[in-house]
């Protein structure tokens, strides 16, 4: 699909991204597997707190847990589902391979239709892909805050907060231990901060990014608690950040900004190429609206140069994740290089991130796993399976196999768990 949601044509990076990612695999016995845990540890769930009075308070632990493993379970199959929707089939062993169906968001990334594995948890995703010889997860690390070191440097602000944070190691640890919550909620609080969340006046009332990420954590009473305290650790942050906004939404716009003048409004174009007019934006959130389009815009462009230049580099993009790639084959140093110097982020590190089952985390935003920089040595021809010519043969469905993808494109419920 070469347009967006809205049908608007693709920028050419983009479509060039888009024709690249053909085709992806997974090992259907480890989804299966995985599957069939979540489903057990759901049930175990709800039995504990039938066991204890069925309490229906949102704050009690065994209803939270409860509330919380079911919608694990049902969006790790809602993404199965959708994998099996898009032409799965058996390659060999037990190995399946999907066309991944990709639109385009507003601000440039690339989202897979019905979630897929790109938006499986991290749990899901490594049974999916963990016995998959010469696989590579690469990860943009500290995307986000990199990108807006170079933009407030550009736009004259100063960024030592972020510089001091993205340069000292353990600096997510020290920031999550001051506030009392874990690196994983501690990262997705300042993700949401960069891309313009509102940091919130009333916490107890709040329903906004931050204190959802809060509540999850921490409960309702404590993480009113945190957000004094997390308010401490990002001041001065937050003064940057409302500074920057203001100036994209007077100066940049009047700098970068070109009127149409078939429908009279002012289109701004970010890195990748999309565009965005600006009174189409609510004055109240224009400002962070912007941020979003911008750093999203360079992000996206960064990953879709990488996805791009696959073919002449050696290796095989098989899923995009925003902010990192999946391959088959190693990405060499020489093309980390040359999309740096193409997009300019002369910031972007790219490190390797391997999928392992054992590891805690949810959701693909955890910092557990052995990590480790890209290598300089070029990557061996790009194989799936290494004692084979081609792993693009197909075979007929085995009995086993058809009934597990039927079972797939069948919703399930699991008796006697209300849905809420």
């Amino acid at each position: 699909r070469m347009t967006d949601r809205n049908g608007r044509p693709d920028p050419p990076l983009i479509r060039r991204a888009k024709e690249v990612i053909t085709e992806s695999y997974f090992s259907l016995p480890g989804v299966l597997a995985h599957l069939e845990k979540r489903e057990r540890d759901m049930n175990e769930a709800h039995e504990a707190w039938k066991a204890a009075g069925s309490s229906s308070e949102k704050d009690h632990p065994l209803q939270s847990m409860r509330v919380r493993l079911r919608g694990r379970c049902y969006a790790d199959r809602s993404c199965f589902e959708a994998v099996m929707r898009q032409g799965a089939r058996p390659i060999g062993g037990d190995v399946w391979a999907y066309r991944p169906v990709y639109e385009t968001q507003r601000n440039g990334r690339l989202t897979q239709i019905g979630g897929g594995l790109q938006s499986a948890s991290r749990p899901m995703k490594a049974a999916a892909y963990e016995s998959l010889p010469n696989l590579y997860n690469y990860d943009l690390k500290s995307s986000q805050p990199n990108i807006l070191i170079e933009l407030l440097e550009e736009a004259g602000f100063d960024a030592s907060w972020l510089r001091n944070y993205v340069d000292h190691p353990g600096g997510k640890e020290e920031y999550a231990r001051a506030v009392g919550i874990t690196v994983d909620t501690w990262k997705t609080i300042l993700c949401a901060l960069l891309m313009g969340a509102r940091f919130p006046t009333n916490p107890e009332r709040s329903r906004g990014a931050v204190m959802e990420a809060l509540r999850e954590e921490l409960g309702k009473e404590e993480s009113c608690k945190a957000a004094g305290r997390l308010k401490n650790v990002v001041k001065p942050l937050l003064e940057d950040l409302k500074k920057w906004h203001r100036y994209l939404e007077t100066d940049y716009v009047q700098g970068h900004g070109r009127r149409n003048n078939l429908d009279g409004r002012t289109y701004l174009t970010n890195a990748v190429g999309k565009k965005r007019a600006v009174e189409d934006i609510a004055a109240y959130r224009r400002g962070s609206v912007l941020a979003a389009f911008l750093l999203q815009g360079r992000e996206a462009c960064y990953i879709h140069t990488l996805t791009s230049n696959a073919g002449e580099n050696g290796y095989r993009v098989i899923g995009n994740e925003h902010d990192g790639l999946v391959t088959i084959g190693e990405i060499p140093k020489e093309a980390v290089n040359r999309a740096g110097e193409e997009t300019g982020l002369d910031r972007a590190e790219l490190i390797e991130k391997p999928y392992r089952r054992e590891e805690k985390g949810e959701g693909g935003a955890g910092e557990q796993g052995r990590r480790r920089g890209v290598h300089s040595v070029p990557p061996p021809a790009v194989k799936l399976f290494d004692n084979q010519p081609s792993c693009l043969h197909e075979r007929p469905f085995s009995g086993r196999e058809r009934t597990a993808k039927k079972a797939a494109l069948v919703p399930r419920r699991t008796p006697g768990i209300p849905s809420d």
